[in-house]
């Protein structure tokens, strides 16, 4: 399968593919006889989860170590679940960090509309 079709199959951009390739996150591409990279479904199913880590703002290099740890099978799942228990603990800071955002905002939001009611009751009133 080319890399058009993977980037269809996959929803990521070719340019991303070609990317993680050059970063060497992604196993089982080969090259036909004219150079050009072939993707197996274990390439497709490694791409999407790169997709979804990077969407969960996991940097590359956690991805790669990551990766790296997958074909140690049983052995290295401790190593994997830190990885994942780190990126779950950023997630939650973060989402931490906008929930502390939109409340002030929503409490800007509501002094604004406070003052906005006021300021037409007492132009209603005149």
């Amino acid at each position: 399968m080319t890399i058009q079709q993977a980037s269809r199959l996959t929803g990521v951009s070719a340019y991303s593919i070609r990317y993680y390739d050059q970063r060497q996150l992604i196993p089982g591409i080969t090259r036909d006889q004219h150079n050009q990279r072939q993707f197996s479904a274990t390439s497709l199913q490694v791409i999407r989860l790169i997709a979804c880590l990077r969407q969960a703002a996991m940097p590359l290099t956690d991805i790669k170590r990551y990766l790296d740890l997958l074909p140690g099978g049983t052995q290295t799942m401790p190593a994997r679940y830190a990885i994942m228990q780190q990126q779950q603990q950023s997630l939650l800071a973060q989402l931490q960090a906008l929930q502390d955002h939109l409340t002030l905002i929503e409490t800007k939001m509501a002094s604004y509309e406070a003052q906005m009611s006021t300021t037409q009751c007492v132009r209603c009133a005149r």
